[in-house]
């Protein structure tokens, strides 16, 4: 499901955590995006693998009978979902919609290959404002709105207002003629009522210095799917998802509430069976392997039900 995208964060849902980064622009960036897994720096040591590994299998020749780990789950909350695209290039289809944890932003993201597009509407205050000297080249009419372009040959995006506490933003990348097309399809945005983003899912144990950002559903070949996303100190960022697609299971195995799990150190990602589902944790950024493992054992998740990822 996850492919890496041009996209930004809305700075106030994450600055508490991206301004401990050495690169803030580029924490911010990774999170409410279709994301691509890619290798983790786990810390943990040898002997902490092996004690792991030896566990469950002395674990499973013990006989256990438990497949698959029971997650609680909170009670599921709901964001409006309110505006919509009247014009797509051609092949595009919906991969995600998400919202950042304080509910200011709900972003619905299309991809067809590697391109991207994405349209996010976020609450503002009321007082902020992007300053366009009358007359830029980075100035566009966005349907008698002022509108702010910025971009290059890969990716562009395009930000402007739909009254004073209300922020749009068009997204687009790896497609041909971007800076044009984000235009079109600004220009395209219109009021399109949708079932609610509806996503039961928490946190619990994170490691120090973390703290989640943004939750969502995501569309799997097998079904919607739940996921989570949190920054990790040094520019680094952990997904947790819940997903009916069953992964790659190469790996060491790893006991995960008395389940045996799989960890891959190659994908940075430990998988388990839970809820009837897999449970998927990954990062980009160094978290040891039992950190890992605690993120699995606490978070709180429950099954994706989104008729337009289905």
């Amino acid at each position: 499901m996850r492919t890496e995208e041009f996209e930004e964060l809305v700075r106030d849902a994450v600055i508490e955590h991206a301004d401990r980064a050495p690169d803030p622009e580029a924490t911010v960036r990774r999170v409410l995006r279709v994301r691509r897994r890619r290798p983790v720096l786990v810390a943990a040591s040898a002997l902490v693998v092996v004690t792991l590994v030896v566990g469950a299998l002395a674990w499973r020749a013990a006989g256990g009978a438990r497949t698959s780990v029971d997650l609680a789950a909170p009670p599921g909350r709901g964001w409006a979902v309110s505006w919509g695209l009247a014009w797509l290039p051609s092949g595009f289809v919906e991969d995600n919609r998400s919202v950042t944890v304080d509910g200011r932003t709900v972003s619905r993201n299309w991809v067809s290959g590697e391109a991207r597009l994405s349209l996010r509407v976020s609450v503002v205050d009321g007082t902020e404002t992007d300053h366009v000297e009358p007359g830029s080249d980075d100035q566009v009419d966005v349907n008698g709105r002022p509108g702010l372009r910025d971009g290059d040959d890969t990716r562009a995006k395009v930000v402007w207002f739909h009254d004073a506490t209300t922020r749009f933003e068009v997204l687009a990348s790896h497609l041909e003629r971007p800076r044009d097309v984000v235009v079109r399809v600004a220009r395209s945005v219109v009021p399109q009522p949708q079932d609610p983003l509806v996503v039961a899912a928490e946190f619990g144990t994170l490691p120090a210095g973390a703290g989640p950002v943004a939750l969502g559903v995501g569309r799997t070949s097998a079904g919607p799917s739940t996921f989570l996303t949190a920054v990790l100190p040094g520019d680094g960022f952990l997904d947790v998802e819940l997903t009916p697609a069953k992964p790659d299971l190469d790996g060491e195995r790893v006991l995960v509430l008395g389940v045996p799990g799989t960890y891959s150190k190659e994908k940075g990602t430990l998988t388990v069976p839970a809820n009837g589902r897999w449970l998927e944790v990954y990062a980009e950024g160094e978290i040891s392997l039992p950190d890992l493992v605690a993120v699995a054992e606490t978070v709180r998740i429950a099954p994706a039900d989104a008729r337009w990822a289905e």
